[in-house]
């Protein structure tokens, strides 16, 4: 029996246009990052968010090693940045629904095995 495996994040759902969106939605909420420092702490904090840390220390961790902290902007919503952050791993492109299309018509199982945090798995469930 064949059964096929993905991955999310970079395998099924390529990274799109995430940083564009978190840098937007920080600048909404007037706390200034620059993107370097934002994308530097997001991938040095990741295993640990993949792996249990809850959503809103990610965020404050990653934020406050960018020079963002929750005293001085108390208005940043980390479960907005969270919720952003999983969307990115809900929608399929063209391509690759092409491929998941084409195994599911030929009736081949498919699964998902992913490390991505629980945002994002709210995310992939709650999508089309």
């Amino acid at each position: 029996m064949t059964f096929v495996v993905f991955d999310l994040g970079r395998v099924l759902v390529p990274d799109g246009d995430r940083v564009r969106r978190l840098m937007n939605c920080l600048a909404d909420q007037s706390a200034d990052i620059r993107e370097e420092e934002l994308m530097a702490a997001y991938w040095k904090h990741r295993d640990a968010y993949d792996l249990g840390m809850s959503e809103e220390d990610y965020w404050w961790t990653v934020l406050g090693e960018a020079g963002i902290t929750e005293e001085d902007h108390p208005q940043v919503d980390t479960q907005v940045l969270g919720d952003l952050d999983g969307q990115r791993n809900a929608k399929l492109v063209p391509e690759t629904q092409k491929l998941v299309d084409g195994l599911l018509t030929a009736h081949v199982p498919l699964g998902i095995l992913s490390n991505a945090p629980v945002s994002m798995a709210r995310a992939v469930r709650g999508a089309e």
